[in-house]
């Protein structure tokens, strides 16, 4: 072989051992992000609690506390005070039987007179349902002079729909309080009141509480759109099988929520409006970054989550999410003793604003550090949205956290996962409307079936009082 022949070899090896060692250093990456995934838990991540495997249940299990098991026996303990159900004032009774001995149980001599304070025993019950069913007959008479015909007309109060207040307003308590499917109302309606309503008389009641909702819907929006303090959040939502997102706005008196195809930005905005000048309550999600640093507080719960997934990275990134995960729970401690009396809150703002530093020099290292990673990524944004992480300190009533939100968006991520979704126009606002609604009288500490039953008589109470 030519030294020309070697040397030619030699080069070609050389590229060889170097693509190689880009492509070992690109799977290792890939090997990384995995491995990474594999880690994630709810805890850790942006990811649901039902998508935890058993692994990620059992760790979340061992970390908890353990206490010490105790000594004395299952139930009531020697000298505790029993718990009655509390008698209901006798004036208030529907019936009463007074029971009288005759005979003296020990001799049998007759008895007389009356207790003037008996043993007071009552039962709950329920009389037995049956539908109460009334019927207008619209007689029509001929004019004598003209010939003219002339039918009655139903009173005002009544409407053409064949079903009243009381039951419209149960179907609809039913559907969209109770999560019940429309089959499931059915069986219900059958079994326990004696009566059979259609598939699509329970879809025509939840057409006309929509239709009645419309205007309250609208105002919600309003009220929102004014309020100092907002939160906001999104979750996943079908309509007829495509992806679409249920958007909240909460404040402290009203929610309001709307469906949109998208996850934008301009969704957003449709939602809450572009010129919305009080303080968001968010996560990081991209779709909120219009707005104005000093008039958004990006959630801390959700950070701490970030932090603890960036805590199992290895090296320095990892030592950093450890640090900053920890100091991001001292801090919502803090805000919480403060919140509830416990702490100065003078006090703890000057220690608060000492974190600040601290915070941002960790993340400038996981910039560094992490860069051309997702870490470094995330340090990145937060640094640039880093006033957004501070407005709860500089505004009163503002939360550190979005749990809020979360809070409101619970009932409908369970009423999804046990449903299809929505299939028409109509079945999308309907729930858009009667969630918001719900989530508001919740809020102000309302019944949903009373309501319902007012807006069914079309005398639905002001929503946006505190009274």
């Amino acid at each position: 072989m030519s030294s020309q022949e070697y040397i030619k070899k030699l080069e070609a090896l050389e590229r060889l051992v170097e693509n190689q060692a880009k492509v070992i250093a690109h799977q290792a990456k890939i090997i990384a992000a995995l491995e990474a995934r594999l880690n994630e838990n709810s805890g850790n991540s942006h990811r649901p609690p039902s998508s935890d495997g058993p692994k990620a249940r059992a760790e979340r299990r061992k970390a908890r506390p353990k206490r010490k098991p105790s000594k004395r026996k299952q139930g009531a303990q020697p000298g505790h005070k029993g718990k009655n159900r509390r008698l209901i004032a006798t004036e208030d009774v529907d019936h009463i039987h007074a029971l009288v001995p005759s005979n003296c149980h020990h001799c049998q001599a007759k008895l007389q007179g009356v207790d003037a304070e008996p043993q007071r025993h009552q039962i709950t019950d329920i009389p037995p349902i049956k539908p109460v069913i009334t019927e207008y007959q619209l007689h029509k008479l001929t004019c004598p002079d003209c010939g003219a015909q002339t039918r009655a007309k139903l009173p005002q109060s009544v409407t053409w729909s064949h079903f009243g207040p009381n039951v419209s307003a149960l179907a609809v308590t039913l559907r969209a309080d109770s999560r019940l499917s429309i089959t499931r109302v059915q069986a219900l309606l059958k079994t326990v009141f004696g009566f059979s309503l259609s598939r699509g008389a329970i879809s025509a009641i939840d057409a006309r509480a929509s239709e009645l909702l419309a205007p309250v819907h609208e105002e919600l929006q309003r009220e929102v759109a004014k309020a100092d303090v907002v939160h906001m959040d999104e979750t996943t939502w079908y309509h007829k099988g495509k992806r679409h997102m249920l958007w909240l706005a909460l404040s402290k008196l009203a929610a309001y929520m709307k469906l949109e195809p998208s996850r934008s930005q301009q969704a957003a905005q449709k939602v809450i409006g572009e010129d919305y000048q009080g303080v968001l309550v968010t996560d990081r999600y991209c779709a909120y970054h219009w707005v104005d640093a000093k008039r958004r507080q990006m959630c801390w719960a959700h950070l701490i989550r970030d932090f603890d997934g960036m805590g199992l990275q290895k090296g320095q990134v990892g030592y950093c999410g450890q640090m900053l995960a920890e100091q991001a729970r001292r801090l919502l401690k803090g805000w919480a003793q403060a919140r509830d009396g416990t702490r100065s809150w003078d006090e703890y703002l000057v220690w608060s604003q000492k974190q600040r530093p601290f915070f941002e020099g960790v993340l400038m290292g996981v910039r560094r550090e992490g860069k051309e990673t997702k870490w470094g990524g995330m340090a990145s944004e937060m640094l640039r949205h880093f006033e957004s992480l501070w407005t709860f300190l500089e505004v009163k009533g503002v939360e550190p956290t979005n749990n809020a939100a979360e809070r409101a968006l619970r009932h409908p991520v369970v009423a999804r996962k046990l449903s299809f979704g929505s299939q028409s126009e109509r079945g999308l606002r309907f729930i858009e409307r009667i969630l918001s609604l719900r989530e508001t009288l919740r809020l102000q500490l309302k019944c949903f079936f009373s309501y319902l039953q007012a807006l069914f008589r079309a005398q639905p109470t002001p929503l946006l009082t505190t009274s």
